[in-house]
């Protein structure tokens, strides 16, 4: 898999994808992935246990790989780089490939759903091929043993990390793809549960507020259609008028402040892409450079792009996470 610029990267954002003018209810047609309920609890343990490391190990690999790539040019370090800043080792980020064995567990257990269970395999076969090569190049690297023999090992390492890259951005890619539709599907079970049991409380908005979020997010999965990406940011506008409204009602807008500003700041970078693309405008050579290196802290001043929209979504789905059991997949990394 080649590596795509963050300038094309950001003009395939928005998808040919039709956005209702409001959220349906769950029809007949979106029946729960498994209608048994045992069989429909086992899938969704599985789902949880790939959401983990997508939402964890994934990112961190990503991180690391747009650290590298933010001073080395596809076809390698040659010496001649104004700066050297090596690459991140992904276990001093913490401990993420832990959830590798927990997705190995779960997948092992019946009933097995093959689709999921085979691009899970995937993912932990290319997460554990790519672990050992990363930490090699971090310490040649964080040592600046590279002096010492004028780069030739960081040349000879520069395809190996490229091809396990490629190998692990694939195997993350195809394991999204497959436990999509199921979260998708929970998610509307999910809201027609809290519709029942609630009314439409605030809990019931912010459940809307996340969907709409998860179909704008959506649109960068093809090529060009400001139509469809403006569609969804109005259904995405809607409910979060929606939640102030509720909140101003109930006044606990001081309860809800963190998700109230990071649900505005995910507007707000939808717009300014939209006007981007409505208006036809290049990235500056500054932007593009900012662009290259990882979405780390969103507080710093960029260009709004793709990796921009989807980690301020990571943002608003950890909020999410932190009060619910099952986890939602907080981002898709488009990739410098």
């Amino acid at each position: 898999m080649t590596r795509i610029s963050a300038t094309l990267l950001a003009c395939s954002l928005l998808a040919a994808i039709a956005h209702p003018a409001a959220l349906r209810p769950l029809h007949a047609r979106d029946k729960p992935p498994v209608e048994d309920e045992a069989r429909q609890r086992a899938l969704f343990s599985k789902v949880d246990s790939s959401i983990v490391c997508l939402n964890n190990l994934s990112q961190d690999i990503y991180r690391s790989r747009a650290r590298y790539f933010s001073w080395v040019s596809d076809t390698g370090p040659t010496g001649r780089e104004k700066h050297n800043y090596g690459i991140y080792d992904i276990d001093n980020l913490g401990r993420p490939f832990d959830c590798l064995e927990l997705l190995e567990m779960t997948n092992s257990i019946a009933p097995h759903f093959p689709d999921i269970e085979a691009e899970a395999a995937a993912y932990v076969s290319a997460a554990r091929k790519l672990r050992p090569l990363v930490c090699e190049a971090s310490a040649y690297y964080d040592q600046h043993r590279y002096r010492d023999d004028a780069l030739e090992k960081g040349k000879a390492l520069h395809p190996r990390l490229v091809a396990a890259f490629d190998e692990f951005v694939a195997a993350d890619q195809r394991l999204r793809l497959v436990i999509d539709p199921v979260n998708d599907a929970r998610a509307r079970q999910d809201l027609v549960t809290i519709e029942r049991r609630e009314g439409h409380t605030l809990h019931y908005h912010t459940t809307v507020l996340f969907i709409h979020a998860k179909e704008l997010v959506d649109t960068m999965k093809g090529p060009p259609d400001i139509g469809s990406f403006n569609a969804a940011m109005t259904e995405y506008t809607s409910s979060l008028d929606a939640i102030n409204e509720r909140v101003t009602r109930d006044g606990s807008a001081a309860d809800n402040s963190y998700l109230l500003a990071n649900a505005g700041w995910f507007l707000d970078c939808a717009r300014k892409f939209a006007r981007r693309v409505h208006h036809d405008k290049p990235y500056t050579a500054k932007e593009r450079q900012q662009l290259r290196l990882p979405v780390s802290d969103l507080d710093r001043p960029r260009a709004c792009s793709p990796a921009d929209m989807a980690a301020r979504y990571g943002a608003l789905i950890r909020i999410k996470n932190n009060y619910t059991s099952s986890p939602k997949l907080e981002w898709r990394p488009y990739s410098p």
